[in-house]
C-alpha cells in the first residue's frame, strides 16, 4: 500500500518545494520593491524638510531676524528645488513598480511629491508681495508639520515590509534630528563668507 502511495508522495513533495521556492522568490521581490519605494520616500521627506532646516541653520549662524525669513525662503527654495529636480519622477517610478504587489499602500503614497512642487509654484507667484510671501510661509510650515507624520508612518510600514532590521533602522532614523543636506550646507557656507567679506572693514564691494 505504501509503495502505491510513493509516486503521489513524490508529486506532493515536488509541488510543495515548488510552492515554497515561489513564495521565497516573491517575498524577495516584494522586499526589493518595498526597499526601492522606501529610499525615495525618505528622500522626499528630506526634501520637504530641507527648507526648514536651511532657515534654522541660517538663524543659528547668521542671526537673521524672523521678519527676514520669508525673503531667505524665497531665495533658497529654487536652489533646493533644482537639487531635487529628478526626485518626483524617481518617486513615481518606484511606486508604479510596487503598485502590483502593494496596491493600497501605493494609493496612499501617490501625489505626496506634488506638495513641494505646489509650494514652489505658489511662492513664485507671490514673490513680489512681501505680505503674501509671509502668509504663504506660515501656511507652508503648517502643512509640512501635518504631512511629515504621514510620511513617517508610510516609511515605517514600508520598513516592516522590507524586514525587521530595516524597520528598526527607519525608526531610529526618524527619531534622529534631521540635518541640512550637504549641498545646501555648502551654499550656506558660501553665503556666510560673502556676508563676512562684504562686512569686512576696507573691503571693496564685489572684490
Amino acid at each position: 500500500m505504501y509503495q502505491a502511495l510513493l509516486p503521489y508522495l513524490g508529486v506532493f513533495v515536488g509541488w510543495l518545494l515548488h510552492e515554497i521556492s515561489d513564495l521565497i522568490r516573491r517575498s524577495r521581490e516584494d522586499r526589493r520593491l518595498a526597499g526601492k519605494v522606501l529610499a525615495e520616500l525618505l528622500e522626499l521627506r528630506h526634501s520637504l524638510l530641507a527648507l526648514r532646516l536651511t532657515l534654522r541653520e541660517l538663524r543659528k549662524r547668521l542671526l537673521i531676524p524672523e521678519e527676514a525669513e520669508p525673503l531667505f525662503r524665497t531665495i533658497f527654495s529654487p536652489m533646493i528645488a533644482k537639487l531635487m529636480a529628478e526626485l518626483p519622477e524617481r518617486y513615481n517610478r518606484a511606486i508604479d513598480s510596487a503598485a502590483g504587489a502593494f496596491p493600497i499602500l501605493a494609493f496612499e503614497l501617490r501625489s505626496k511629491e506634488k506638495i513641494g512642487l505646489a509650494f514652489d509654484q505658489i511662492r513664485a507667484f507671490a514673490s513680489g508681495d512681501a505680505q503674501a510671501v509671509a502668509v504663504i510661509s506660515q501656511v507652508e510650515e503648517s502643512i509640512t508639520e501635518k504631512l511629515v507624520p504621514v510620511l513617517d508612518d508610510l516609511a515605517l510600514r514600508l520598513g516592516r515590509l522590507h524586514g525587521l532590521r530595516t524597520w528598526l533602522q527607519v525608526r531610529r532614523k526618524l527619531k534622529k534630528a534631521d540635518e541640512v543636506p550637504p549641498e545646501i550646507s555648502d551654499l550656506i557656507d558660501s553665503l556666510i563668507k560673502r556676508v563676512q567679506v562684504a562686512g569686512a572693514p576696507g573691503q571693496a564691494p564685489g572684490s
